[in-house]
């Protein structure tokens, strides 16, 4: 009886700290409310969400979307890279970003870049933008990767 309710008692404690963590609030990969007229939905990721990256190494990130696009004849596909604290990392660079058409056909995007030793986290936003809207909200996928720190060899 006594093993049972240590055990429980620490099942316990876990899924309080869990409820507790601002981790377990925001998804891996989270799609925003779908707009009319405009989607966007993520087909394939490299590497996944949640997998960890190491601060101080180069990592490129490839995605391959799918979209709806009937209120406007085109728009584009950006990504938008953020640390944990909302900071643009990649510097004056611009972002990457591709031109759609009405079509919805797949769209591929990748980037590169070397992971920033003070984040803890990188935020994607993943936006599709019909021409002629101003708000960059709507048809928005959120991806967040951990960073880790490396461990040297000993």
């Amino acid at each position: 009886m006594k093993t049972w309710v240590i055990a429980l008692a620490a099942v316990t404690a876990v899924f309080l700290t869990k409820e507790a963590s601002p981790d377990v609030t925001i998804p891996w990969a989270y799609y925003s409310k779908p707009r009319d007229g405009y989607t966007i939905s993520l087909d394939a990721l490299k590497p996944l969400a949640g997998s960890p990256l190491l601060q101080g190494q180069t990592t490129t990130i490839t995605l391959t979307f799918s979209y709806t696009l009937e209120t406007a004849p085109k728009g584009v596909i950006s990504l938008d890279f953020q640390d944990d604290r909302n900071r643009n990392f990649l510097g004056e660079r611009p972002q990457v970003a591709q031109e759609v058409l009405k079509d919805g056909g797949p769209v591929t995007l990748s980037d590169s870049f070397v992971i920033p030793t003070k984040a803890k986290e990188i935020w994607l936003f993943v936006r599709l933008q019909p021409e002629g809207m101003r708000k960059k909200s709507g048809g928005d996928v959120l991806i967040r990767w951990p960073v880790w720190v490396p461990v040297p060899a000993k």
